[in-house]
């Protein structure tokens, strides 16, 4: 059966086990994803949107040694970095402006490690919603929209790091609720691993810290709901096991961005770091204070942006998506790309969390005790962790800002309606034309838009006369 029965779905959520079937979608799910994000990676053989920032950051750690300055932490830099200089790129290229042609660069090593984060991502959501006790069939539409999203299969095929923070960010959840099916060292192992993932995300964007934070929440709401001496002391030993291991892995970022960053550069107009340029070896509170100080430096620098971008767009409109985000175009105005989701991921998933949150908060203000127990609970919280704080942000932000709120709330949508379904009782025939017909929407809608994904050629006329790409997105603005 696509959705499970009652007592499949407390089975599989008591011992979290992966069925042959499960193995499966995933398999289908890694093919897929090789096709969407690896097939013609190098293309556009040109720089596109932030990569003229990010490319000169790996230029730095993987061949210059000079130091820079970004308002991001050095993670998912260092990684790609990593596999830029595997796949042979030993600097020379300057990245001065969009659509610079790449002379010289292994552009698809360098664009490596965001497609394989981008191939990743559909699996840890499939695993994650299977953990939060869905059905087979929900999660596999789940991961479907997430491997069919425009604005996530773009934004994994260019150097840049959402790829990355969105795999750490829900991998620490897929990790800490498989830890608390766990027992012994075993459970140790999943504690550890997910810290290690909640710190790989904050080591990415300081947004990553909403990982962290929803861990600690679900580690304080698991004490509250028993509160006696084990579960406590069990909480706070889970807690520390998890703390441990993000600031291992986020300390040990930032060791690796000094040791491949000795020489002065632009980075030194913000911050010098004085305690590690004599040539003797500094000592651990010499470098401690030197990241702190750093880190200052990189929050004052992130809130007090003044810049502004005719793609910026503000909180409230980006369930909507009504600002697309310019990220190339060829000299002939006959292929472009723009973040872009697909619409029915985007207005689909706003219009289902919203529905979903609204029931869920009528159930709990008629003290039902299925919506209490519920475990909607955990997304509406990462959701929440994951989007207040980018409300008070002053600075302009951008479409791609909302991917982590977005998935959150597919997961709180997705559980919500798998309860719903299951209370409906469909015959097996109706549960496979159900989710045969969501998967054929979905796929529809992401061909619709992979032209302005992948830089498709649409017509024979400029952006502003392409009527083509004006029936695609009536409000798309001029680059």
């Amino acid at each position: 059966m696509f959705l499970l029965s009652k007592t499949e779905r407390v089975g599989y959520n008591l011992n979290m086990l992966l069925t042959q079937r499960d193995f499966l979608v995933l398999a289908v799910f890694i093919g897929i994803g090789l096709v969407t994000h690896f097939s013609v990676l190098g293309w556009p053989d040109q720089v596109i949107f932030d990569e003229v920032h990010f490319g000169k950051f790996i230029t730095a750690y993987c061949c210059t040694g000079e130091r820079f300055f970004d308002i991001h932490p050095p993670h998912a830099k260092l990684l790609i970095a990593g596999t830029s200089w595997l796949g042979g790129y030993r600097g020379g290229f300057a990245f001065d402006h969009i659509g610079q042609v790449y002379e010289g660069v292994p552009i698809a090593a360098m664009r490596f490690v965001p497609a394989a984060a981008g191939m990743i991502l559909p699996l840890v959501i499939f695993v994650v919603i299977r953990q939060l006790g869905a059905s087979f069939g929900v999660a596999l539409v789940g991961a479907a929209a997430v491997l069919l999203d425009n604005a996530l299969t773009i934004q994994t095929r260019v150097i840049a790091l959402d790829g990355v923070l969105l795999v750490a960010t829900f991998g620490s959840l897929s990790a800490y609720l498989a830890g608390e099916r766990a027992h012994g060292w075993h459970q140790a192992g999943y504690f550890l691993l997910a810290g290690a993932l909640a710190g790989l995300a904050a080591g990415t964007k300081f947004t990553g810290l909403a990982a962290l934070g929803l861990l600690g929440a679900i580690v304080v709401v698991r004490m509250l709901q028993r509160i006696d001496k084990q579960t406590v002391m069990a909480g706070i030993t889970n807690g520390l096991l998890i703390v441990a291991s993000a600031l291992i892995v986020y300390l040990a970022g930032w060791v690796l961005h000094f040791a491949l960053l000795p020489l002065p550069g632009s980075g030194d107009a913000f911050h010098v770091p004085h305690s590690l340029l004599p040539p003797q070896r500094p000592n651990p509170s010499s470098f401690l204070r030197e990241t702190v100080a750093l880190h200052k430096v990189m929050f004052t620098a992130n809130y007090n942006l003044t810049a502004t971008h005719p793609n910026a767009s503000s909180w409230w409109s980006w369930p909507l998506m009504q600002m697309p985000v310019f990220y190339w175009t060829d000299t002939a105005g006959l292929r472009h790309i723009y973040f872009v989701g697909n619409p029915v991921v985007w207005w689909g998933v706003t219009l289902l969390f919203v529905v979903a949150v609204l029931v869920w908060i009528i159930q709990l203000g008629q003290r039902r005790r299925e919506a209490a127990s519920g475990i909607i609970w955990i997304s509406v919280v990462g959701f929440c962790i994951a989007m207040l704080p980018l409300v008070r942000v002053p600075r302009a932000l951008f479409l791609y800002h909302y991917l982590t709120p977005l998935l959150f709330s597919l997961l709180a949508g997705l559980v919500w309606l798998d309860r719903e379904l299951a209370r409906v009782r469909l015959t097996l025939a109706g549960q496979r034309r159900l989710i045969v017909g969501v998967l054929a929407v979905l796929l529809a809608g992401f061909l619709f838009m992979s032209p302005l994904t992948y830089g498709l050629k649409l017509g024979e006329t400029t952006l502003e006369k392409d009527a083509r790409l004006q029936t695609i997105l009536f409000w798309l603005p001029g680059p």
